[in-house]
């Protein structure tokens, strides 16, 4: 579960009062505004990315906006995945190996298992051996996926996933996500300006 309450932030002259929200278990959200209405800031405040200025973050009954820097890292790492706008890898490495790399973490070891499974519900386990500069871009975008829920998250937030796919793998991606999240008992919160999406998520709110 996360939710907020009066979310601020600044940048100089650009003052954003964030809506309140609330999302369950297992629930999503779709967060859409033009550019320059905070989406992205937004996200990076829901992740604990970025301090607000006043205002709760609240993910599984924690205030993230109360934690210190090492112990907002070691949060975020047990219980959020971010799908990010642009996906980064390890371009020397396999998709295997870029997972187990992610999994090598003393707090919460994933398994063989775990990244195997993954790997098959994103239809990627055929691509294991291969690097990801030989993906699609569907392709390299589900692997952003797979390394987003591989430590299961409460959380999962995703910016603009979709920005730059063909309709056919926006929807594909879309309902991936929606899925994981159902799947796993995540909360979903995808920020966006992907008007595609708008008929797909039951729960939106949109920036002004």
């Amino acid at each position: 579960m996360i939710s907020t309450k009066e979310l601020r932030f600044a940048y100089k002259n650009m003052p954003f009062l964030f809506p309140d929200i609330h999302c369950n278990s297992g629930d999503t959200l779709l967060i859409t505004g033009a550019s320059g209405k905070g989406k992205s800031t937004f996200l990076h405040l829901l992740s604990g990315l970025l301090k607000p200025h006043s205002g709760a973050v609240y993910i599984d009954n924690t205030d993230i906006t109360l934690l210190n820097t090492q112990q907002s890292d070691l949060f975020r790492r047990k219980n959020i995945g971010i799908v990010f706008q642009q996906s980064h890898y390890i371009a020397s490495l396999s998709l295997w190996d870029n997972l187990v790399l992610c999994s090598q973490w003393p707090d919460k070891m994933i398994t063989a298992e775990r990244v195997e499974m993954v790997l098959s519900q994103l239809r990627l386990i055929n691509q294991a051996s291969q690097k990801p500069g030989t993906l699609s871009v569907g392709q390299q975008q589900r692997l952003s996926i797979a390394r987003a829920v591989l430590n299961m998250p409460s959380v999962l937030l995703a910016d603009e996933p979709t920005s730059g796919l063909d309709d056919a793998n926006c929807y594909r991606v879309a309902e991936t996500l929606i899925s994981l999240s159902k799947d796993n008992n995540t909360s979903l919160l995808m920020v966006t300006h992907d008007q595609r999406l708008k008929d797909i998520f039951q729960s939106r709110i949109e920036l002004l």
